[in-house]
């Protein structure tokens, strides 16, 4: 299994917190905006048309994604990378 491990600074963890605990309109985009961080990824639109995304990777765990892939696919391997 392929996991790497990483912790959130004190500032993002009262971010997380005071977000989901107000409920604001927003907090989707809040918590996007931290996965994109601390991964290293970020999307240009929030819409999707279900077609296969070319994959362009380098780095840790690169192995894992190859050629084109169904948008779905890739977040799941991105889910099991940071669990």
């Amino acid at each position: 299994m392929f996991k790497r491990h990483f912790s959130l600074n004190d500032a993002d963890l009262k971010l997380i917190q005071s977000t989901l605990e107000m409920e604001v309109e927003g907090t989707q985009q809040v918590l996007i905006n931290l996965i994109n961080h601390y991964s290293s990824t970020g999307w240009t639109s929030k819409g999707h048309t279900g077609e296969d995304v070319p994959i362009y990777v380098y780095g840790l765990n690169r192995h894992l994604f190859s050629g084109r892939m169904e948008n779905s696919d890739i977040a799941k391997i991105l889910f099991q990378i940071i669990d």
